[in-house]
């Protein structure tokens, strides 16, 4: 089952044995709460593929989406998301849920490298590496990887987020999102 409320329901209503009436604020921020959030997120994305090909400009080319796993066990990759375009192209998406932008790690970075040449290896197809986030991903050393993005206002565009943008956080413009040149330029 897929609804989002049962999900929450099981993870921290039916689990507070405890009878913590704080229970839900106790939980911010533990691993469960995090597990939850991020699971959370992925499927609210995977409900929302048609805004998400819209964010990415593309809602009109056909397309095939689904997740992957490598079949080669040396490298354990697997993907959140694959569009998989009549274009010829295939967009390998990323969802990663942060309270803040999304900060690409060194060791981040190389797992999405492998997890690229992983696919285009099985695959043989040209891919663009996209991250799907809450607010963005952070501009560092190791963000260049990324081809395009979409964040949480992107599947949103009539509601106005102004106001639930964390206090630090700069709104980006509505339907804004950052597409590179497979060269690494900004198209």
């Amino acid at each position: 089952m897929t609804d989002f409320y049962i999900l929450f329901y099981f993870r921290f209503i039916k689990a507070n044995r405890y009878n913590d009436e704080q229970f839900w604020k106790n939980s911010i921020d533990t691993p469960q709460h995090n597990a939850w959030a991020g699971y959370s997120f992925e499927m609210l994305c995977l409900n929302h593929i048609r805004q998400l090909k819209t964010a990415l400009g593309i809602a009109g080319v056909q397309t095939l989406t689904s997740s992957w796993r490598s079949t080669n066990a040396e490298c354990e990759a697997q993907i959140d998301l694959i569009i998989d375009r009549k274009d010829q192209t295939i967009n390998l998406c990323e969802m990663k849920y942060s309270t803040d932008e999304y900060v690409i790690s060194k060791s981040y970075e190389a797992e999405l490298r492998n997890k690229k040449s992983s696919f285009i290896a099985e695959t043989k197809k040209a891919v663009y590496l996209t991250m799907v986030t809450t607010y963005g991903v952070k501009r560092n050393l190791y963000s260049d990887k990324v081809q395009s993005e979409v964040a949480l206002e992107d599947l949103f565009p009539m509601m106005n987020t102004t106001s639930r943008c964390p206090q630090n956080h700069p709104r980006r413009p509505s339907g804004h999102f950052s597409v590179r040149s497979p060269d690494g330029g900004r198209i």
